[in-house]
């Protein structure tokens, strides 16, 4: 029987013991309640998105959909909605793929027909996210995609069209990409590719990795390749680019692999190096995609090690700083299942990883030697012209206070309250306090965090707008069934209250108008309601209050 996701799972190998984590905690998890997790292969790659506000969001796949994961409560991963990758059901893939530009996700299937897969997410903090288009003219199935951010283009490699090359795309324009070129390359099939200045690092599988020159997307210039000694699945580079690294996926038990690339036509190989969490009764791990934070952070997503944290500081002697198994009952090395991706750029430093079996997970790795592991900073408006403002704290060493600042143009902070830490300790803490008197209209607010050697570190910025007048108190928590109650408070009388329920696919599933004066409770039914994940939304006149609830 599979171990629990929050219990540790202690296995004795050759008088070694392997824990389920090491040096990292686990936040959160989702999974998707209409799968079975024992009949198939399910979840797949995962990719994530920052808003313009701050708040994260994960995007992972499954055989039939593409999902969209709230991350602003890490601890309670919740789907904002989800999309058949295809715009139907008959679509099935086990592998997709996503990046995302912008307010803009892209997303691709290796099987079926639904091409590149383009989503609006500009408006999904109020839970609306617009499917745009499948366009199938130049491809209908591909393995994977890579966005170049500052050339705005996107690449599609292993498609069915150019399978000995890539496709490219020019997406200075998101919402409606223009072929740039589909050249042919000389290493054949393209597996995966990281691209940087132009450059891009093609894994081609059997036929290992090749530097290209894509300036001119329609003539790739080759600077040099890296013979490797099975399939070569994929690779990331340092942030300076003088570094890579890759995996290859087969045969199994291969070890990673870094580079020095600063030179593409002369690569020279650093390290050979893995970690395997079983050894020394198994080392046969495999590793599937390698990310690089900065210049000296790896993370790697393993089939039968889940996440895994590496120190690349020394090049020459890499070191496991922690890792977290997202499917300890995986014990026998063999199969793909267990950890598929990871990503691991949010701003918060939580990371998220996908495992086929187990789905979605909310990681962090822990680091002692910083004073302070912040995992969240939020802020919720309350029914009174109130902010309540709370952070949790996963550890504390050597912390002397907190101070929220605040802003009235996101610029300019002054100091709001100081709160005393708790003191040194290896536990979290949750703090709490409210501001009585917000600004007028937005209020911005930041969270400092105050060393006890004088140094200093901010949290995300967090934002508050009083400039919606309308006030709603729901006399119930987010978990509603069969009726909840709803006061009105400062709602202007002479105009209408319309009170609407809306499903994660943007359908309207019950509205209703009432006639009501301030400080009126009214009671709303949601019998007639399927259960699941709904968007509140109250308007009144020009005023607009919106709330997710749970209709159980």
């Amino acid at each position: 029987m599979k171990a629990s996701l929050t219990t540790l799972l202690f296995l004795l190998f050759a008088a070694q013991s392997f824990s389920q984590a090491y040096n990292t905690t686990l936040i959160g998890t989702w999974s998707d309640p209409t799968i079975n997790p024992h009949s198939g292969v399910y979840y797949n790659d995962i990719w994530g998105y920052v808003h313009t506000n701050g708040d994260e969001y994960g995007i992972v796949g499954s055989p039939k959909k593409v999902h969209f994961i709230d991350l602003t409560n890490p601890s309670n991963p919740i789907e904002v909605a989800s999309f058949f990758g295809g715009n139907t059901s008959a679509y099935n893939s086990i592998w997709r793929d996503f990046k995302t530009f912008g307010t803009y996700a892209y997303g691709v299937a290796d099987q079926g027909s639904e091409g590149l897969c383009i989503f609006n997410l500009a408006d999904i903090h109020n839970g609306n996210i617009t499917q745009l288009a499948n366009l199938d003219g130049h491809f209908l199935r591909a393995h994977n995609i890579y966005i170049d951010v500052p050339n705005a283009r996107l690449y599609v490699a292993g498609s069915n069209t150019a399978n000995g090359g890539l496709i490219i795309y020019d997406i200075s324009t998101p919402s409606s990409p223009s072929l740039l070129a589909a050249p042919g390359l000389g290493g054949g099939y393209v597996h995966d590719l990281y691209v940087r200045n132009n450059i891009a690092y093609c894994s081609h599988g059997w036929n290992g990795l090749e530097a290209y020159d894509m300036t001119n997307a329609t003539v790739p210039v080759n600077l040099g390749g890296f013979a490797t000694s099975g399939y070569n699945h994929s690779s990331w580079t340092t942030a300076d680019g003088t570094k890579l690294v890759y995996a290859e996926e087969v045969p199994q038990g291969m070890s990673l692999r870094l580079l020095d690339i600063t030179d593409p036509s002369n690569m020279i190989q650093l390290s050979s190096f893995k970690f395997p969490n079983l050894a020394p009764a198994h080392t046969d791990n495999t590793p599937h995609n390698p990310f690089i934070i900065g210049n000296d952070k790896l993370i790697v997503s393993y089939y039968e090690d889940g996440t895994q944290f590496i120190d690349i500081s020394d090049p020459a002697n890499p070191v496991l700083d922690g890792y977290y198994d997202t499917y300890p009952g995986n014990s026998n090395y063999n199969g793909t299942e267990g950890n598929w991706g990871t990503y691991p750029f949010f701003p918060s430093g939580n990371i998220i990883s996908s495992d086929v079996t187990n789905g979605f997970f909310v990681l962090r790795e822990n680091s002692p030697g910083l004073p302070v592991e912040l995992v969240d900073f939020s802020l919720r408006k309350l029914d009174n012209r109130t902010v309540e403002l709370n952070w949790f704290t996963q550890s504390e060493f050597n912390n002397d206070y907190f101070e929220v600042e605040r802003s009235a143009d996101g610029a300019v902070y002054n100091a709001l309250r100081k709160v005393n830490a708790a003191g040194t300790t290896d536990r979290g803490n949750l703090y709490t306090i409210k501001d009585n008197a917000p600004l007028g209209g937005k209020s911005y607010y930041r969270l400092k965090q105050m060393d006890k050697d004088g140094t200093f570190t901010y949290s995300n910025v967090r934002v508050v707008n009083f400039d919606e007048k309308i006030l709603v108190k729901i006399l119930a928590k987010n978990v509603v069934s069969d009726e909840f109650q709803m006061r009105l408070i400062d709602v202007d009388a002479r105009q209408p209250v319309t009170v609407s329920l809306i499903g994660m696919n943007g359908v309207t599933a019950q509205t209703a108008s009432y006639h009501s004066r301030s400080e009126d409770i009214l009671n709303i039914s949601v019998a007639a309601l399927v259960p699941g994940l709904y968007h509140l939304v109250v308007e009144n006149g020009m005023e607009r209050f919106t709330k997710k609830i749970i209709v159980q």
